[in-house]
């Protein structure tokens, strides 16, 4: 079990959870224009859906790194990537905001999957080889 995995994977969670609520809340900001360009609901529910993710990521991450839920780290783990695959799902194009959730949603998949790497235990050492004993030179 390495915890250098488990660690920066678990902050690339996060990094992806956060970019996925800055994201939101940058598409917020241009409602007016996504409203003029994208008449389609699906598109916005799907937003809602990538911010809900995004949060869940967050608070799953932020419970990993405060040492909260460690019992159950690789249920979460494995939902943290399902999450960042969900958070994937922001397809509207109209501005930047999508793209930045797309990274943040990337980042999260990445980090789930270096902190599983993490999991797996370390190998089991191999014994040393006996060496022969030199002979004495008379």
């Amino acid at each position: 079990m390495s915890l250098t995995y488990i660690k920066y994977g678990v902050l690339l969670a996060l990094l992806g959870g956060l970019l996925g609520i800055i994201a939101f809340i940058l598409g917020l900001l241009m409602a007016p224009i996504l409203a003029s360009l994208t008449p389609n609901m699906l598109l916005t529910i799907l937003g809602y859906l990538s911010l809900l993710a995004s949060i869940i990521i967050l608070i799953l991450t932020l419970a990993l790194a405060a040492r909260k839920l460690l019992a159950k780290i690789k249920t979460i783990i494995l939902l943290v990537i399902i999450l960042g695959i969900i958070e994937l799902l922001n397809l509207n194009f109209a501005t930047i905001a999508p793209i930045i959730s797309i990274i943040g949603g990337l980042l999260a998949i990445i980090g789930g999957i270096l902190a599983m790497m993490g999991m797996r235990p370390a190998p089991a050492p191999k014994p040393a080889e006996a060496k022969p004993k030199a002979k004495k030179a008379k």
